[in-house]
């Protein structure tokens, strides 16, 4: 097996210029580069991972701390990891998978341990002992579903006020005025700002906040359809109702459909990510459409760029609204009773 020494013997440089050429560096003439790259080619030279990392000052790993294992239960979930996994594959690195409901001193350590590279925290219930813990990490870190004011940590998302604000004018527009809203963890970065994006609408359409009905507890399809039918059981249900994931909306669909509402006629539902399962229930859901697997590799370009020390911004990616039969069927404008 061939070494940095005969590669350098066979292109007549020192091993220090080949390892430079190895590592990008553009302090090497492209002639020396071009010979130091046939060497490699006539001797099957394929650098070890480890010593081009060691050479690079770098561990050439990266971190991905997931909530728990109900997070891979998300259908967007998937497709943002999908993202991410499809961006590292075409570089030197591997992942490490965290799967924790928090960070905590002793997960910092260990990632100071295995000397991450970055991090990407995927999205999660933000404590302020988790936000105070991730503002200290050392190293780069990408949050995907978190905002607030930081100077080492940069921030991806979808517009999620905006996509509250698309749901909440296409049920009025189509004459609810009896609206609710489905939603996950209270104080959850994504699900608050949905619902901000929501009531924001109500409020400038003339309704009141107060008349919308409101429920968060978790992101499951069993909790929505909890919810949704103990409201559907009262006679002045919402007719309208806004699910800000499509996991929650198939929980309040089975919930009309049992029932007995027909979903389109009766009662509008939207939901949130535009995933998969949003077309695989008759009637389809409509949905708040974010490209998850976008924001995955978004996010690694990101983390990728301040390990190399550039200035990074954080990023919303922008959402749209995908009508299908669940909120379509009422002729728009006219009120519902």
């Amino acid at each position: 097996m061939a070494t940095l020494k005969d590669v350098a013997r066979l292109a007549q440089v020192s091993v220090s210029t080949v390892s430079h050429v190895i590592n990008g560096r553009p302090d090497i003439p492209e002639r020396t580069a071009a010979r130091v790259r046939k060497a490699m080619e006539i001797l099957d030279y394929r650098p070890n991972r480890l010593a081009r990392a060691l050479m690079k000052g770098r561990s050439e790993r990266i971190g991905l701390l997931v909530y728990g294992r109900r997070w891979f239960v998300n259908p967007l979930h998937g497709l943002v990891l999908g993202g991410i996994a499809d961006a590292i594959a075409k570089t030197d690195y591997c992942i490490d998978l965290f799967v924790q409901p928090d960070v905590d001193i002793s997960l910092t350590a260990e990632w100071r341990a295995r000397k991450l590279d970055g991090i990407i925290v995927l999205p999660m219930p933000l404590s302020e002992e988790t936000i105070s813990a991730i503002d200290r990490i050392e190293f780069p870190v990408v949050v995907i579903d978190g905002w607030w004011e930081s100077e080492n940590v940069r921030f991806i998302t979808s517009d999620n006020v905006v996509g509250g604000e698309i749901a909440a004018e296409h049920l009025i527009d189509q004459g609810h005025t009896r609206l609710g809203y489905v939603g996950a963890t209270v104080g959850e970065f994504a699900n608050a700002e949905r619902l901000k994006g929501f009531q924001q609408v109500v409020r400038r359409r003339g309704l009141s906040p107060d008349d919308v009905w409101v429920a968060q507890r978790d992101w499951s399809y069993e909790w929505a359809y909890e919810v949704a039918s103990q409201w559907f059981a009262k006679p002045d249900h919402p007719t309208g109702i806004f699910a800000p994931s499509d996991t929650l909306a198939l929980g309040v669909h089975a919930a009309a459909t049992d029932r007995g509402l027909k979903v389109g006629r009766d009662v509008a539902i939207i939901g949130y990510d535009d995933t998969p399962v949003a077309t695989q229930v008759r009637p389809a859901i409509s949905s708040i459409r974010q490209d998850g697997y976008e924001i995955g590799q978004a996010s690694v370009d990101m983390l990728f760029k301040m390990i190399e020390g550039e200035e990074v911004s954080s990023r919303k990616h922008p959402v749209q609204l995908v009508v299908r039969e669940s909120s379509e069927s009422r002729r728009r404008g006219s009120p519902v009773l």
